[in-house]
């Protein structure tokens, strides 16, 4: 409907410049959160520093600027409280309860080796491993999945966290889905 047309587009969620500096933003004020740091402790910093302060597009009359400001810094941490708050699933608590409870490790670095000489791997065999024991979907589809590959896989994990004696791994993500 038209109504639901227009609370979309004044949205924060939705109308928050995309890409991968609001990305990195969000991604920084989680990893603080993680590391200790209360929400408005860090978000006016993060928002300043990635450039998120200010509306995009036309900006508003000088006199108006920091109300405006004020309201979009109000609405994004509105938008993040419901975020932390909201529980990850039926059986693991909200991202601010695991917070509290100090049980995370954020930007988990990792290093493993991914293949040898005499035995390397492929995209396909890793497509494979991935689908049967995480449950993920068919992966990678390229032409070159036989290609053998051998070397190292190197990268950081956004949050590790254990919760009734499980350990999971999370990945954030802020990708806008649009009107779903």
């Amino acid at each position: 409907t038209e109504e639901n047309i227009k609370q979309w587009q004044q949205n924060i969620r939705f109308t928050l410049r995309g890409g991968t500096t609001t990305g990195d933003c969000l991604h920084k004020v989680f990893e603080s959160m993680a590391d200790g740091e209360a929400l408005d402790e860090v978000l006016d910093s993060e928002l300043r520093i990635h450039g998120l302060l200010k509306p995009e597009g036309k900006q508003p009359e000088p006199a108006l600027l920091d109300e405006v400001i004020v309201q979009r810094k109000t609405a994004i941490a509105q938008w993040l409280n419901e975020v932390l708050q909201t529980p990850l699933n039926a059986a693991v608590p909200s991202l601010q309860t695991l917070f509290d409870e100090k049980t995370v490790l954020p930007e988990c670095e990792f290093d493993f080796s991914l293949g040898d000489d005499r035995n390397a791997a492929t995209l396909s065999s890793i497509n494979s491993v991935l689908t049967e024991m995480c449950g993920a979907s068919t992966g990678i589809a390229r032409k070159d999945n036989q290609k053998q590959i051998n070397g190292f896989m190197t990268g950081s994990i956004d949050l590790l966290f254990i919760h009734n004696k499980t350990v999971y791994v999370l990945d954030y993500k802020s990708n806008t889905l649009g009107k779903t």
